[in-house]
Formats: C-alpha cells, sequence, structure tokens
C-alpha cells in the first residue's frame, strides 16, 4: 500500500491547455481551489471570501486581489455580487 502522500500526488492532473497557460503560482493555486471548491463543473460556483482564499493559498489579500482580477481578464473567472 502506498503511503497517504503518494495517493495524493498520483491523482493529481493537469490538463496540458491549463499548463500551458503560464498561469503564475498563486493564479494556478488559486484556480485550483475555485475549480475543485466548484465541483470541478465548468460553470460551477465558488463562494469564497478574499480573506479565506488568501489565507488558505498562503499569500496576501492584495496579492489574492490581484490574482482574482488576472484571471478574470483571461476569462477563467467571472466575478458576480454576492446575495
Amino acid at each position: 500500500m502506498n503511503p497517504p502522500e503518494a495517493q495524493l500526488t498520483s491523482a493529481a492532473f493537469v490538463h496540458s491547455r491549463l499548463d500551458d497557460l503560464g498561469l503564475d503560482l498563486v493564479e494556478f493555486r488559486l484556480y485550483g481551489r475555485a475549480t475543485r471548491r466548484a465541483g470541478g463543473k465548468p460553470n460551477g460556483l465558488f463562494f469564497e471570501s478574499v480573506p479565506n482564499a488568501a489565507r488558505a493559498c498562503q499569500v496576501r489579500i492584495p496579492t489574492i486581489r490581484a490574482a482574482i482580477k488576472r484571471l478574470v481578464a483571461r476569462g477563467l473567472m467571472v466575478l458576480t455580487d454576492s446575495p
């Protein structure tokens, strides 16, 4: 039986189209988190506060805000007002 860390790495898959986009580390981490939390669906919804996303990605709030803006500009995220 494989140790837990080996099981986790063998389950990871990054499509070449995503890999070739040239996302920086924070963009990639945030996009991966948002996609996972949205259930992997193309039109899935991801609700998380900026402070919580920053904490989870281990970066500062301004860094997450900048990454969100870049992901929106690339068409990888769409922002909506929370209800």
